[in-house]
């Protein structure tokens, strides 16, 4: 969840689904990462969404945007995130 509760992030498989807090609807889509993500967080302000995921990148999304602000992979990091 946002810090305030009004989205919810939910890992997809490849993907991550931000759902209403409230309605559980399906907002929007993000991040469809090579292999499958594994970890969803929120800023403290809520206003950006960073997924991890096996293919070892980390990205990070606006909460309220589907355009991605970064992305990095984690080099020397032989596992899987």
């Amino acid at each position: 969840f946002t810090p305030a509760g009004r989205l919810l992030a939910v890992s997809d498989g490849n993907a991550v689904v931000v759902r209403d807090g409230r309605t559980l609807a399906a907002v929007s889509t993000f991040g469809r990462h090579a292999e499958a993500v594994t970890a969803v967080a929120f800023s403290a302000d809520g206003r950006v969404m960073y997924t991890a995921s096996k293919d070892r990148n980390v990205r990070a999304f606006p909460a309220a945007s589907e355009r991605r602000l970064w992305q990095t992979t984690l080099a020397g990091h032989g596992g899987q995130m």
